[in-house]
């Protein structure tokens, strides 16, 4: 005969399988839980990802503006509209976007760029708006613009160009900061030398001391000489500082592998309101340069720029920019170099060199360290990127996926440099 359960044992074991059936529930539950979270965080990652990389690409356009008319020219156009507001006063807005900050979690910006048809050409000025609207979703807006240089076109489709389309909900964050400009270490004129001056080297070997009246106090060159095809002669004049001897180039000292740039400006001369015979010049026969000479030996000039002096009265001057670095570190001169060959009427006009500037370029493309800078209108055009901060949630846990990525926006503020531009 089986002996039966007692009570005591009966409720024991109750307890022990009550105790397992909780404690499995719970890991149970734990287990769905988590895994729901897990899907709702990758989900959440997933969307915040897709998201980042549209609007990366859509931003990394900011302030396309210009296109080469065809294939047989080198003309280009610029569509004007695509800067966000060059009459603004009293301060002109040359940049390609505009980025309200009032909320600080959800930031509004609105972008200026080109859309471009399959041959390179303007399609359509757009303008491109990125905004959380009070529900939480991150919405994206599209306006074509009429420009005199690229009309509003009827061919742009609500695919390529949608009045409102959503692209995220449960967003928590959505923020954007503007790189601050890397301002380059001037070297030259140093602090506390306003100004530089221009020295005449006179005649050395093949050489030609300008003729009078030469190089002004405010560093305008004139009396070049014009030289026949057999001689090949030049004019070099030297740059100094404004407190060297008459006859002592500025000695610079560049370091190998470093990357330095010259900058300086040449506006039009003019008589009477009309261009002087600077005006023409002859490019590919005239010879006009700044270039690199070793200090110790003026004769070795190892690296030159070509510029063109300005040759219309289109704008008040011409600014230059040519970066450089030296094959080995060395003492260097800085010397512009004169060529003109008849019957060039060149060599009878003047040239006068403005705001000239070396420089040490910053080796940070991108500078984030302030993050509560927004610039001035004027320094908006010098914003060459942005810093993405987006985080979106997901589940009734709230878990959040994020993002945070630098996209570069090169053409930014920039304007084309050729015939047809603004």
């Amino acid at each position: 005969m089986k002996k039966a359960f007692t009570l005591i044992e009966l409720l024991v074991y109750m307890a022990i399988m009550s105790f397992i059936i909780i404690v499995a529930g719970r890991a149970f539950s734990d287990s769905t839980s988590m895994r729901v979270r897990t899907q709702n965080m990758t989900k959440a990652t997933e969307e915040v990802n897709k998201v980042a990389a549209i609007l990366k690409e859509d931003i990394s356009q900011l302030g396309a503006k210009s296109w080469k008319v065809n294939n047989t020219t080198d003309n280009f156009l610029i569509a004007e509209k695509v800067y966000y507001n060059l009459t603004a006063t009293p301060q002109p807005d040359s940049s390609s976007y505009n980025l309200d900050k009032s909320n600080a979690n959800f930031h509004k910006l609105i972008f200026h760029k080109i859309h471009y048809k399959d041959d390179g050409t303007c399609s359509a000025v757009l303008k491109i708006t990125w905004e959380v609207k009070p529900d939480s979703s991150l919405w994206r807006r599209c306006e074509q613009l009429d420009d005199t240089k690229c009309p509003k076109s009827a061919s742009i489709s609500k695919d390529e160009c949608p009045d409102s389309l959503a692209m995220a909900t449960g967003v928590e964050k959505f923020t954007l900061l503007e790189s601050t400009p890397v301002i380059p270490n001037i070297l030259f004129p140093k602090a506390g030398e306003s100004t530089f001056k221009l020295i005449d080297r006179g005649n050395q070997n093949q050489v030609k001391q300008l003729s009078s009246p030469g190089i002004s106090s405010d560093n305008k060159i004139s009396g070049f000489v014009n030289n026949s095809a057999g001689q090949k002669n030049l004019n070099q004049i030297l740059v100094g500082a404004s407190n060297t001897s008459p006859n002592a180039c500025h000695k610079f000292n560049f370091k190998k592998d470093t990357v330095y740039a010259i900058q300086f400006r040449t506006p039009i001369s003019k008589n009477n309101g009309v261009p002087d015979d600077m005006a023409f010049f002859q490019p590919g026969k005239d010879h006009i340069a700044v270039g690199l000479a070793k200090y110790t030996d003026l004769d070795s000039v190892f690296k030159r720029f070509m510029f063109w002096p300005p040759q219309t009265s289109d704008s008040d001057a011409e600014n230059h920019y040519m970066e450089f670095s030296v094959p080995a570190s060395q003492d260097i001169c800085i010397a512009f170099e004169f060529s003109f060959y008849n019957p060039s009427k060149a060599s009878n006009g003047t040239l006068k060199i403005e705001d000239f500037k070396v420089m040490q370029k910053n080796d940070k493309a991108y500078n984030f360290t302030n993050t509560n800078y927004t610039p001035p209108t004027a320094d908006k055009k010098n914003v060459k990127a942005f810093k993405l901060n987006l985080k979106v949630k997901r589940g009734k846990e709230k878990e959040v996926g994020s993002v945070e990525m630098v996209i570069p926006t090169p053409n930014n503020g920039i304007e084309a440099t050729a015939t047809g531009g603004l």
